[in-house]
């Protein structure tokens, strides 16, 4: 069985050299077309009694007091609620990237491949809303995203000028994708979560590889007077997406003590494990190319995606 370690994940640790962007973007609308989750996900699929809706491990209560006084079936909910918590921030981080991109494309050739294949990942991603947001509707939970408050902040936020644009979703995408990946192989996990989980990864396996050649040469364009500014900037807003990944709100539903498990859960060193786990793949690439150094690594200490 599988127990959902990440073994098998094969996509580049870095991105291409200076200018590749264009290229980048130019090959990736030749890549095969999208796959449509209405007819390739099996909507009605039944959940056998003993699913899980996450990987088990990687759930912030995991081996925490209060889960170790959950009996199976508590635990098994919990994962319900915090797939539903997980999926909505993906689907809150995904209208944000979409808002984010058509600011940013308003001042773009739009004969250039980058713009075009900007345009592309909007329709995908305008597809993997409406995916989500019909996998919540199945999950029948409360809606766990993040405050329209803190949506308004956050777009406010988001530099719209250069390709600067990508670096923020950038986090979001590769966390959660860490996440969605591993799941969409453990056979543990309720199949129907597994298809959107597989449909989702794929394609941003292509997002991902567009935001970092884009990322990459941004860096190299942009002065060091406003570099500074994005890294730091850059450091608090990973501060922050690892917080929304816990939702006090699902244990209070859950009738558990939100403070009580806010607590356990900051001083779980399973999840501790976990954060860095998710920040594998994303903070060496960002350090590589500049947009973390030594005056903004205390940021992503606090997020908890470095040692």
């Amino acid at each position: 069985m599988n127990t959902g370690v990440d073994t098998m994940d094969t996509r580049p640790t870095t991105a291409p050299p200076e200018g590749a962007s264009h290229d980048v973007a130019r090959r990736l609308l030749q890549a095969s077309p999208p796959l449509d989750s209405q007819t390739s996900i099996t909507w009605d699929t039944t959940a056998p009694d003993d699913a899980w809706y996450c990987v088990p491990e990687r759930l912030p209560l995991f081996g925490t007091p209060l889960w170790q006084r959950m009996n199976d079936k508590q635990r098994r909910e919990t994962s319900r609620r915090e797939l539903a918590s997980m999926m909505g921030l993906a689907l809150w981080s995904e209208l944000l990237l979409m808002e984010t991109f058509a600011r940013h494309l308003t001042r773009r050739d739009p004969k250039d491949p980058r713009t075009q294949y900007a345009l592309t990942e909007i329709s995908e991603e305008a597809r993997h809303s409406a995916m989500f947001s019909k996998l919540l509707d199945r999950l029948d939970c409360p809606d766990y995203r993040p405050p329209a408050a803190l949506h308004r902040a956050a777009a406010c936020f988001l530099p719209s000028r250069d390709d600067l644009t990508f670096a923020t979703p950038l986090i979001f995408e590769e966390v959660l994708d860490r996440f969605q990946r591993e799941a969409a192989r453990d056979d543990r996990v309720h199949p129907l979560v597994r298809q959107v989980c597989q449909i989702h990864v794929a394609e941003e396996a292509r997002h991902i590889t567009f935001a970092r050649s884009a990322m990459r040469d941004a860096v190299r364009r942009t002065s060091p007077a406003r570099l500074a500014v994005q890294r730091q900037r850059m450091g608090v807003r990973a501060m922050a997406a690892t917080r929304l990944l816990v939702n006090t709100h699902v244990y209070r539903d859950m009738g558990l003590d939100p403070r009580a498990a806010r607590s356990q859960v900051r001083a779980n060193p399973h999840f501790r494990e976990t954060l860095l786990w998710s920040g594998a793949k994303v903070v060496p690439f960002l350090t590589d190319i500049g947009m973390i150094t030594s005056t903004e690594r205390h940021w992503w200490r606090h997020a908890g995606l470095l040692q």
